[in-house]
């Protein structure tokens, strides 16, 4: 999709021919990717068939006019025969052409066409016989783009249906190709790539779904690229209602499974689900904070609310069990994580739920989290909205809680799920306190410890209870369950929590409950279960590396992301980073949707705004893996903190290098985060603003930022500093 201008498609059928055998498909093929392209994503189509000699050198260039398609996206698609010319070239034949003639088209000519007209992202299929050796010329040609002048593609991508020494089945594919570009991939992985929060999809996953579900045997696809891949054309899986969907980390922890698994496990809190159903029914606006230790359940009972007001998810919960302590269908206007945003995110992402069911005006986004409180004032009976995770917004807690929980307090019924953190003090289930009435359900209190244990034992039997049906599994659910229940998790930590991720590892290898001893394997904490599936972890990765330490490297990566998570390619940017500069591996955003498969229980999709983003399911997961608090107050004698702003800064100049705006990036808001590693990180994001003055804000936050990590160390000298060069960047005015 280009960003200047509507995609265009460019197709060449030729099925009659003079002195070749005729085709059947060729022209019905183009004719109907064409129509694919045009009906279904708005591409403007061109479409010649049966070109003679001539005809193809008069109207092909009339479509791909030098310098004509500016900004734009390209594919272009030549289906008919083809042969190798004596010069090593692929010959594409026309209607006219002679058997062993000189060529007068080949691949090379079309690439170099398709090339010189200024589109930024440029795709070539090649359906003939022996089209493999298209690649070979189409890479000659990408090889000079450097030499080329102003524009030229940011990308360009080859893709041919045949190894340069096959000839190819007449029909076979552009079948194919049609599919992929209708319904997306087949493979799990790869339709990771098409994720329903993605409002498009780049070449390279359209070439890869092409060449790795290839089935036929008589023919192999190829592809090849060059560049910085964007979006081509619209996902045909995209759903613009997905944002909709209840968050994934409170669907999963209110149904008390892992992302592979269905069904639904959840079982007990009835006293505290009855207490919110009840408070969801009334009238009256206010404040419900359920709170806890982590993994105790609060995002399992506040999204088992939610799951239940959610249409979808409430059918599908209503096949597994019958429900009781219910708040009602659509009871749940809005539902938010938290989790590393800021009060204004966490405001715009209320906003549009509320503004998607025409309950508040469809206007543009709110530019700060006032805007949702004055939208709320208009509203004649309060909404019901639910925060999950405030306490994981860090230092924005404070400001989300006196900002807007409590605002809103004032106007809606906001229920809150979070751990009651303190920071200089105070604690932050206090300050909610104010002039909007305020419930709490404290999901530690001694008095629900026996409760707890039992509800957990009942979970345990269900959810091992289809396992242990097996007669080769030699593990009695009863055992097991009085033991996980028996469990001594460490004194911030719930049980429920532990309990679901070790029963999904006895789901996967169960014990047996008959050796002796066998309760000392049961691990006793997050962390242990969490390392041990890492280490379990056999094969390779797509890059190569051993997929244990690949897993890891990536999944450490997320936890160095910030607000609603990371966007692929800001993913493999940061993974890339972690293992040292002696380490010669790199990862990939393939690397990166490999992981989302392999280790789907502890990673969650998002809506970033048009594209997906990621993130670890759970914050105990982030504190194992992420930066200590104290290596993030020295961030500046921390060399993988100077590596990931080293690598981001290359990743948003591939970004400039692609033509995409980094402005319109999900990940714009925190970009700057990256490069507040002190002095060396502060001296990438400072490189950056020098030539894209509208970083020069990020730089002034960063050093704002940074001047307030000196404070709290003492370093009033180096405080000084960063404040005074902050003060010098928002004086300069330009980029401002």
């Amino acid at each position: 999709m280009g960003r200047l201008g509507v995609p265009r498609f460019v197709g060449v059928g030729i099925n009659r021919y003079e002195n070749f055998d005729d085709l059947t498909q060729a022209v019905a093929e183009v004719t109907d990717v064409a129509n694919l392209l045009k009906v279904q994503f708005g591409f403007d189509t061109k479409v010649m068939r049966n070109l003679t000699d001539r005809e193809a050198g008069e109207r092909v260039p009339k479509s791909l006019p030098p310098r004509g398609l500016e900004g734009r996206a390209l594919i272009v698609l030549w289906a008919g025969h083809g042969e190798v010319s004596t010069t090593g070239r692929l010959r594409l034949i026309t209607r006219d052409a002679v058997q062993c003639g000189t060529p007068s088209w080949t691949a090379a000519w079309l690439a170099e066409q398709a090339v010189r007209t200024g589109a930024d992202q440029v795709l070539l299929v090649f359906d003939t016989c022996f089209s493999g050796q298209a690649r070979a010329e189409a890479a000659a040609v990408i090889g000079v783009l450097d030499q080329l002048p102003q524009p030229k593609p940011a990308w360009v991508g080859v893709l041919t249906s045949a190894q340069s020494c096959e000839t190819a089945r007449d029909g076979v594919f552009t079948e194919v190709f049609s599919r992929v570009l209708r319904e997306g991939p087949r493979d799990p992985v790869l339709r990771g790539r098409f994720n329903c929060f993605n409002r498009g999809v780049r070449g390279d996953d359209v070439m890869d779904a092409v060449v790795q579900e290839w089935e036929p045997t008589e023919q192999r696809p190829r592809s090849h690229c060059d560049g910085v891949a964007n979006v081509i054309l619209p996902n045909p899986l995209y759903d613009g209602r997905a944002s909709e969907r209840v968050a994934e980390h409170m669907l999963l922890a209110a149904r008390g499974c892992e992302p592979d698994e269905k069904g639904s496990y959840f079982t007990g809190r009835r006293t505290q689900l009855r207490e919110i159903a009840r408070w969801i029914g009334g009238t009256e606006a206010g404040i419900l904070v359920v709170t806890g230790p982590a993994g105790s359940g609060k995002s399992g009972l506040v999204g088992r609310i939610v799951s239940l007001s959610n249409p979808l998810e409430r059918r599908e919960l209503l096949l597994c069990e019958s429900a009781v302590d219910d708040p009602g269908e659509e009871s749940v206007h809005a539902h938010v994580d938290a989790r590393r945003l800021d009060a204004t995110r966490v405001a715009l992402l209320i906003h549009r739920q509320l503004r998607n069911r025409a309950l508040v005006p469809d206007e543009a986004e709110p530019r700060n989290h006032h805007y949702l409180v004055a939208a709320l004032k208009s509203l004649t009976a309060p909404v019901t909205i639910v925060i999950d995770g405030v306490d994981q917004a860090d230092r924005e807690a404070w400001t989300i809680c006196a900002e807007l929980i409590k605002p809103m307090g004032e106007l809606a019924r906001v229920v809150v799920a979070t751990r009651d953190v303190t920071h200089h003090g105070r604690s932050l289930v206090a300050s909610l306190q104010g002039r909007a009435s305020l419930e709490i359900i404290d999901l530690g209190a001694p008095e629900l410890a026996s409760e707890a244990k039992e509800d957990v034992r009942q979970y345990v039997l269900r959810r091992l209870e289809s396992v242990s049906s097996m007669p080769e599994r030699r593990m009695d659910p009863v055992l097991v369950a009085n033991q996980v229940a028996e469990l001594a998790p460490p004194s911030d930590e719930g049980l429920f929590l532990l309990a679901r991720m070790v029963t999904a590892q006895l789901r996967a290898n169960p014990l047996d409950t008959g050796q002796l001893n066998w309760g000392a394997t049961l691990a006793t904490s997050v962390e242990t279960v969490f390392d041990g599936d890492l280490r379990a972890l056999s094969g390779k990765a797509p890059n190569g590396v051993g997929a244990g330490t690949a897993i890891r490297e990536l999944l450490t990566a997320l936890a160095w992301g910030y607000g609603e998570g990371v966007t692929d390619d800001v993913w493999a940017t940061i993974a890339s980073a972690m293992p040292g500069p002696k380490a010669k591996r790199k990862y990939s955003t393939a690397d990166t949707y490999w992981a989302l498969f392999t280790a789907s229980r502890y990673v969650v999709a998002a809506d970033g705004g048009g594209r997906a983003v990621y993130r670890l399911s759970h914050q105990r997961f982030a504190t194992h893996l992420g930066p200590r608090t104290s290596t993030r107050q020295r961030f500046d004698r921390n060399e993988k903190a100077v590596r990931v702003a080293m690598a981001m800064r290359q990743l948003l100049e591939q970004l400039y290098a692609s033509r995409e705006d980094p402005s319109f990036h999900p990940y714009r808001p925190h970009f700057w985060r990256h490069f507040g590693a002190g002095r060396r990180g502060i001296a990438e994001l400072r490189a950056v603003a020098a030539a894209h003055p509208e970083f020069r804000p990020d730089l002034v936050t960063a050093l704002r930022s940074l001047a307030e990590r000196y404070r709290d160390e003492g370093r009033f000298r180096d405080e000084a500093d960063a404040a005074r060069e902050a003060d010098e960047w928002e004086t300069r005015g330009d980029g401002l």
